[in-house]
């Protein structure tokens, strides 16, 4: 009995030894598993962000793209006078409020003169205060202009005149303002050149707003937010339009008034010429030669006041010899 009792001992030890073999296996078999499956897990999260970063550099340049199209689409439908205006009605009538409302509110800044304060010089020790000293009043322009000084802008700002009587009308001028208008020509130039170019600015922000607004759209965690930001970028396209609007009205304008200078400057020039060719104005050479006798005897330039300054001499001569000469100092010899 003893000896059975030891075999079972024996045996029943040997099974739960091979037991904790088998676990011994399993458990480096899962330790393998896991290791291999923390670095995939890793692979993968890496994958996750490059595949997260390229899908932002996507989104970023199709939005780019997305406001670069319309850009060039405002541009192009305001510039082309090919359209017809059958075409442009609906898309005007759905957003005529909106067009109002920014026509009104970008056309109240007026154009100012743009200083670079960076390229004013100073000089310490000089007043800003009147003077008769030149350095002193030059300080005193100088300061005028940094502190922009409204006497400084043109009529235009001065008067608080806006702009839109002159910009929302794109139709040729009538014949009474033709006559007009090549008098002003370079002041109404620069005038529409510095609008142009705050348009042009303003035009440029709503493109970066635009651009920012796409990215917001594509990123909107949930479809209210989505639906808000694509009504507020159906409100800033309109608002654009609107502006690129007033663009191609400022070019032809600023077109119009470069064609008729031409035509002003053609005309003074062909009249100047028919009035030349009617009146010649010719030039006469008058040389006076006096012939003399010698070897080397040929014409002689008389410069202009020589000859009254030889008679006034001769004169003078004649006058010493008559008073210097008496009655009885006449004599002839024969």
């Amino acid at each position: 009995s003893l000896e059975r009792d030891r075999l079972l001992d024996q045996s029943h030890v040997q099974s739960k030894l091979e037991k904790l073999d088998m676990l011994e296996k399993e458990y480096s078999r899962l330790t393998t598993m896991q290791s291999v499956a923390e670095k995939k897990m890793k692979e993968l999260e890496q994958k996750l962000q490059e595949e997260e970063h390229a899908r932002k550099l996507v989104q970023e340049k199709a939005a780019e793209l997305q406001t670069g199209l319309e850009t060039n689409r405002l541009l192009i439908q305001a510039a082309s006078p090919l359209l017809s205006p059958k075409a442009r009605k609906p898309r005007k009538k759905t957003k005529q409020p909106e067009k109002k409302r920014s026509l009104t509110s970008h056309l109240t800044p007026q154009p100012h003169y743009r200083l670079c304060l960076g390229d004013v010089p100073f000089v310490a020790g000089k007043s800003t205060s009147p003077s008769h000293s030149v350095g002193a009043n030059v300080q005193h322009v100088l300061h005028l202009m940094k502190q922009h000084t409204k006497a400084l802008c043109n009529s235009r700002v001065v008067n608080d005149t806006p702009l839109a009587k002159s910009i929302s009308t794109g139709h040729p001028a009538s014949k009474s303002r033709k006559s007009s208008l090549p008098k002003e020509s370079s002041s109404s130039q620069e005038e529409l050149s510095e609008v142009l170019l705050t348009l042009q600015d303003e035009f440029g922000q709503m493109s970066f707003d635009h651009q920012q607004l796409s990215k917001l759209v594509q990123e909107a965690p949930t479809i209210a937010v989505r639906e808000d930001l694509e009504r507020e970028l159906e409100a800033l396209v309109g608002k654009m339009e609107a502006k690129a609007d007033q663009i191609s009205k400022v070019r032809r304008h600023r077109l119009q008034l470069e064609r008729l200078k031409r035509e002003c400057k053609s005309k003074k020039t062909s009249a100047k010429q028919i009035k030349d060719s009617r009146f010649p104005v010719s030039e006469v050479k008058v040389t006076t030669t006096v012939t003399t006798k010698g070897k080397n005897a040929g014409p002689i330039k008389v410069k202009p006041g020589e000859k009254s300054r030889k008679n006034l001499q001769l004169l003078r001569d004649m006058q010493t010899i008559q008073t210097s000469l008496q009655k009885d100092d006449i004599s002839w010899d024969y």
